[in-house]
């Protein structure tokens, strides 16, 4: 399994280093080396697979992100691995709403905080928790999001440069509110938030066509990035 782990880990650093195309690349390899005799991929295939489906919602091929995201994330719960099993539940609640299925990805975020709170994982419960507060802020409710992030506020202080970014933007969209410069909705404020761990936000990015967005849609955020 430890092959299937660095792939986990080597394909976060390829695409924050731009090379999108190798990173998937290498986890449809591994997704491939890792079968039944029949061709049917083995549950630690999902530590491939994870990744994979965050890689190709990067690149806006939503339908193949989604399926390999539910795919990876129940051979994940079949493996045990919670991490990566919230992980692709984070990446699969931004999916549905940037498709405009709010409710589908509030149910996935819910699926994740009660699993990370089973495993009595507080990191990635906290992660999960700046998420729902992400979405809140990207669907115009920062009311939400400013009680998800006061229910992690009185622990220890965090580590996550993502905690942080959703925190600096629930702020400037209070002050947006008060100015009368846009509002809960302001695209300013909710149009991208950038996933945990290693930050892709970082770096810079040029605007490309989003192919895959439903009518109607959220803006997207990236996760390809991110670590579990």
């Amino acid at each position: 399994m430890s092959a299937l782990e660095a792939t986990g880990y080597l394909a976060p650093l390829l695409y924050v280093q731009g090379r999108l195309r190798e990173a998937v690349v290498l986890c449809e390899d591994a997704l491939r080396a890792h079968t039944d005799p029949a061709g049917r991929p083995l549950p630690m295939a999902g530590l491939a697979e994870v990744p994979l489906g965050t890689l190709l919602y990067e690149r806006d091929e939503l339908g193949s992100a989604q399926q390999h995201l539910q795919d990876g994330i129940a051979r994940c719960e079949q493996l045990g691995t919670t991490s990566y099993t919230l992980l692709g539940l984070r990446t699969l609640a931004r999916l549905h709403v940037v498709k405009g299925a709010v409710d589908e990805g509030f149910r996935a975020l819910l699926t994740a905080r009660r699993q990370a709170d089973a495993a009595e994982d507080g990191r990635r419960a906290r992660l999960v928790i700046a998420t729902i507060a992400e979405l809140n802020l990207r669907t115009g409710n920062p009311a939400a999001a400013e009680q998800a992030l006061r229910e992690i506020a009185d622990d220890h202080p965090s580590s996550s440069d993502y905690e942080q970014l959703t925190r600096a933007r629930l702020f400037s969209c209070a002050e947006a509110s008060e100015t009368g410069f846009g509002g809960a909705g302001d695209d300013r404020v909710a149009g991208r938030a950038g996933g945990p761990g290693r930050q892709p936000d970082r770096h810079s990015r040029r605007h490309r066509p989003r192919q895959g967005r439903a009518r109607g849609a959220v803006p997207r955020s990236r996760t390809a990035g991110q670590g579990c």
